[in-house]
Formats: C-alpha cells, sequence, structure tokens
C-alpha cells in the first residue's frame, strides 16, 4: 500500500494527489452546508427586515463572494502539488482575471443600489436619472480595475499612467465644453432642481422635461417640438419649476 502512496506521477505521489482531493471536497462540502443552511437562513431573517440593505450584502455574498470561496479552494487544492512555473502562472492569471471581474460587478452593485436608494428617497423615482451616470460609474470602476488587474500581471503601469495622464490634460483642454456640461450633469443629478416630468420655463422657452443626459436635457414644448439645452446652460440660467408651485397666487381686477 506504501508504494501505491509513493508512486510518482507528473512530479507529484499519489498521496500528494489525494491531500488535494481531499482539501478539494472538504472545502467543498464546508460551502454547501454554509449556503444550504446558514445563508438559507439568513435570507428568512433578510425578507423579514424592511430595509433593503441586508438584501443587498446577502446578494453579493452569494453571487460574488461563494465564486471567489470555490476558487480559492480549487487554488489551495492545486498549491499543495508541485505544479510547472507555466501553469502555476496560468492559474494566478486566471485567480486576477476572476476577482478582479467579480470585484468589478460587487462594486458596481453597491453603488448602484446606493444611488437608487438615495433618488428613491428623495424623488421617489430613480430609474430614468440613473441611466445616464450607470454607465459613467461603470467606465470609471472598468478603468481602474483594468489598471489593477495590469499591474498584477507584471505590466509597467507607470509608464502608462503617465502617458494616459498627458494625454488626460491633452483631451481635457480639448473638451472643456463637454466636460462642462458632465459635471453640469453631476449638479442637476444630486441638486434636483428639476426631475423628468417637471414643467419648466428656462428664459423665453418652456415645456415638460423628457430626459436628463450626461451632456444635454430634453424638453417638450407645448407646441409639439422638443427642445434640447445644454446641462451649463440650464445650470447658469434661472429655471422656473412649476411643478414644485405649491401655491398660485392669482390678481383679480374688477372691471
Amino acid at each position: 500500500m506504501q508504494e501505491i502512496f509513493d508512486y510518482s506521477i507528473f512530479s507529484n505521489t499519489i498521496f500528494s494527489y489525494l491531500i488535494s482531493l481531499g482539501i478539494f471536497l472538504g472545502g467543498m462540502l464546508t460551502v454547501y452546508v454554509f449556503k444550504r443552511y446558514a445563508l438559507r437562513r439568513l435570507e428568512t431573517w433578510a425578507r423579514s427586515t424592511e430595509t433593503t440593505l441586508d438584501d443587498l450584502l446577502l446578494r453579493v455574498v452569494e453571487k460574488f463572494l461563494v465564486p471567489v470561496v470555490y476558487f480559492g479552494i480549487f487554488y489551495l487544492a492545486l498549491h499543495t502539488l508541485t505544479l510547472s512555473p507555466r501553469f502555476e502562472r496560468g492559474i494566478e492569471i486566471v485567480a486576477i482575471l476572476l476577482i478582479t471581474w467579480l470585484a468589478v460587478r460587487a462594486a458596481s452593485s453597491a453603488i448602484d443600489f446606493g444611488l437608487q436608494s438615495y433618488l428613491k428617497e428623495s424623488t421617489g423615482s430613480g430609474e430614468k436619472q440613473l441611466r445616464g451616470i450607470r454607465g459613467l460609474i461603470n467606465f470609471v470602476i472598468w478603468a481602474i480595475a483594468l489598471v489593477f488587474m495590469l499591474d498584477n500581471m507584471g505590466v509597467k503601469i507607470s509608464a502608462v499612467v503617465a502617458g494616459l495622464g498627458i494625454g488626460g490634460v491633452a483631451v481635457a483642454l480639448a473638451a472643456q465644453a463637454v466636460l462642462g456640461d458632465l459635471f453640469s450633469y453631476f449638479v442637476i443629478f444630486f441638486d434636483k432642481p428639476f426631475h423628468v416630468g417637471d414643467f419648466i420655463v428656462v428664459g423665453d422657452k418652456m415645456g415638460a422635461v423628457e430626459y436628463i443626459g450626461i451632456k444635454t436635457t430634453r424638453i417638450r414644448a407645448l407646441s409639439g417640438e422638443q427642445l434640447v439645452f445644454s446641462n451649463t446652460h440650464l445650470t447658469r440660467s434661472c429655471v422656473q419649476n412649476f411643478k414644485k408651485m405649491e401655491k398660485r397666487r392669482v390678481s383679480l381686477t374688477s372691471a
């Protein structure tokens, strides 16, 4: 029996393979028990509460943390074996890609949940206003994750970041108007001078707000045409919002 355990295949003994298999099966069993009993009880408890924060945390654990644990168990089991440097490097790259993707998804879900909660508490509805900023936030998160991923893969990021910094300054100077509208969009998003559906007057133009975008805001005039305003123009102008008018004063004169 000892000779069988000591028999070597690809620089690893049968006993080493059995240890690796035992670690893998034990880890999978532990995760299964956790999902079967602990996670289900936590889901039942979360459904009984009024807050939605615990639902978000459970969703993050189930969809993002559990896959990382699965891969961690697989990586730990393989780490007990003697592997070729090329194979180990391949596993490390796969681990970096998987963790980066799951971390981006988790961060994006958490930020999206926070923005939705903020808009629902302040305005009662936030899906239409959230469409524009969601894409921008995802772009920033993926850009940071890409830099992190390349740095962990051994790519020299300092030269790339320096080049991006110089290019960013050039782009910022060439796109001042676009960036101004972008910052004005954030002003409209957080300050909330008007929302989609509000009837507003800007100068001699009036209509109902149809869409609030990253660069422009679109208004449907009373005569039917669509008016397109830059966000910078709206933040610099005096905007009359009739939707928020609580009282109307009428002056009556006798004939």
